[in-house]
């Protein structure tokens, strides 16, 4: 099976032929496959959401066209006190202010190519081209959560990855407000984790509609500070995999294998606002069948869409974590 394990589709010429042609179909109404919502054995869809849960945590957004609009109100204003007489006059109108924000989606492809020499070969034990739909689905997924946490496209690199010139910014590069950076590393604090949830919370975000996010060792640590501090385990709860994880303050924590940085003194956490912060979708994870070239059956799972963080004071994130 050559072309297997390969993010990316060719080069920038190919991508923007494949690009234009999605947004034409999209534009046109065609019958390109949602695999998600419509593929017939739901058990496959229930493993890849269990193999990367926190990027199917994030509230997706269907937009109808390439580019994801939004209107944010830029002041916030309070209710003034007053009387009756002078209600309409005291103060001047506090009408919303408000501004266009927008995020470009972006095109995502992993290439099958199974030869059908080895699909008969392994009729009798395997459906070789429904175990290639699973690896490529999770590709998909894997590269999507990794630009959610990476992403950069200033770095210009052109490999397909988080900061390839396709590619669409993630939390690193996008929250800027709550941002803690000592000057020097420090081990993770329940203080400091609930100073800056509680800046959210002040800002206006619900506990219950956050998620932490940081990387396997930091996860664990956090489970020992909240026991030894607590003389309880952290509680569970309930996500869209399909399976508890553990919370924090009402908010799932999870760990993910593409926090940037896993060394000692540059470790992060992640507090995001999922009801804010969402992934905009022009094409939810989709096949579009090539046809066969010479003896191998060729296609493309591909998904277009961006990160969009519509409130970027409702998130927040902690550095330099030993």
């Amino acid at each position: 099976m050559s072309g297997i394990g390969k993010f990316g589709f060719g080069g920038a010429e190919s991508y923007a032929k494949l690009s234009k042609m999605l947004i034409n179909q999209k534009q046109a109404l065609s019958d390109v496959t949602a695999i998600t919502p419509v593929w017939k054995d739901p058990d496959l869809i229930t493993t890849i959401k269990a193999m990367v849960p926190f990027v199917n945590e994030l509230k997706r957004v269907s937009v109808p066209e390439s580019t994801y609009r939004w209107e944010k109100q830029s002041a916030d204003n309070f209710a003034k006190f007053t009387t009756e007489a002078t209600a309409a006059s005291a103060f001047a109108a506090q009408k919303g202010t408000y501004g266009e924000s927008t995020v470009v989606t972006k095109l995502l492809t992993y290439v099958m190519n199974v030869g059908i020499l080895g699909q008969k070969a392994t009729a009798n034990y395997l459906d070789l081209m429904r175990n290639e739909q699973a690896i490529a689905m999770t590709a998909v997924d894997k590269a999507i959560e990794r630009c959610v946490i990476q992403g950069d496209y200033t770095g210009g690199a052109s490999d397909g990855g988080p900061t390839d010139s396709n590619a669409f910014h993630g939390i690193g590069k996008l929250v800027t407000t709550n941002v803690y950076n000592p000057t020097t590393a420090e081990a993770l604090s329940l203080e400091t984790l609930d100073l800056y949830i509680d800046k959210l919370v002040d800002y206006g975000v619900r506990e219950q509609d956050l998620i932490i996010v940081t990387d396997s060792y930091t996860k664990t640590k956090l489970a020992q500070l909240f026991y030894n501090t607590y003389n309880i385990p952290m509680g569970m709860t309930n996500i869209n995999a399909g399976f508890k994880v553990e919370s924090y303050r009402n908010a799932p924590v999870f760990a993910s294998s593409y926090v940037a940085s896993k060394v000692s003194g540059s470790r992060e956490m992640y507090i995001i606002d999922k009801n804010s912060t969402v992934l905009a979708e022009f094409y939810k994870t989709s096949q579009l069948d090539l046809g066969r070239t010479t003896l191998s059956d060729d296609s493309i799972m591909f998904w277009m869409g961006a990160l969009a963080v519509k409130d970027e004071p409702a998130n927040a994130i902690i550095k330099k974590i030993v």
